[in-house]
């Protein structure tokens, strides 16, 4: 049985013409678990996590959670540029973030914003697996266009899109070069049915 790492993930939800969009990334071919799947952002947390400066809290998490609620808004701001918090990052954090050459804590001038963040689900990797992750699933709502400025890092993401929870899902079972890993797949199923950003907040 394998180290079962801590890691957290959002997703991001905004209304767009044809319902709730999501923003997703691919995986680099090289990355070492799921390569070349198309994710939600997300990743390990970081024991720096846990001293980087909050406002608010996660809707329906316990208090515990926090730092997991931080390492998923910090992966956001990695992964996709996106930075969900109070106060606007220097333009080389996320470069020093995603080099391991800085952590939110270099950033005193910024706070993670728990506020923004519902508690969504809990997944533990099967222990058949090699690598395994026991991932906390947030969710943060955008307002319309709100995100467009998000973009893959280039080092762990590829590439970066908004599709809808169907449209996802369709591209994925046409094997249409948008491969799911089960808890992306089973997360976008339960939102499918939603007509609105709303509803994914609720």
């Amino acid at each position: 049985m394998g180290e079962v790492r801590p890691a957290a993930t959002v997703i991001i939800v905004r209304d767009g013409d044809s319902g709730p969009e999501i923003l997703m990334l691919r995986r680099s071919r090289r990355a070492g678990f799921f390569p070349n799947a198309w994710v939600f952002p997300g990743g390990r947390v970081d024991a720096a996590d846990a001293d980087v400066p909050t406002v608010g809290a996660v809707r329906g998490a316990p208090a515990e959670d926090r730092g997991y609620a931080v390492a998923a808004l910090r992966e956001c701001l990695e992964e996709a540029g996106v930075w969900l918090g109070l106060g606007t990052p220097d333009p080389d954090l996320r470069e020093r973030l995603n080099a391991r050459e800085a952590t939110l804590r270099d950033a005193p001038e910024l706070q993670a914003d728990l506020s923004c963040l519902a508690w969504m689900a809990w997944w533990i990797t099967p222990e058949a697996e090699p690598k395994r992750y026991d991932t906390r699933f947030f969710v943060v709502k955008l307002g319309p266009g709100d995100g467009d400025e998000a973009s893959a890092d280039q080092v762990e993401t590829v590439e970066s899109c908004w599709v809808t929870p169907a449209q996802a899902l369709a591209r994925h079972r046409a094997r249409d070069d948008f491969f799911l890993a089960p808890p992306t797949y089973r997360s976008l199923q339960e939102l499918e049915s939603l007509g609105s950003a709303d509803d994914v907040w609720a």
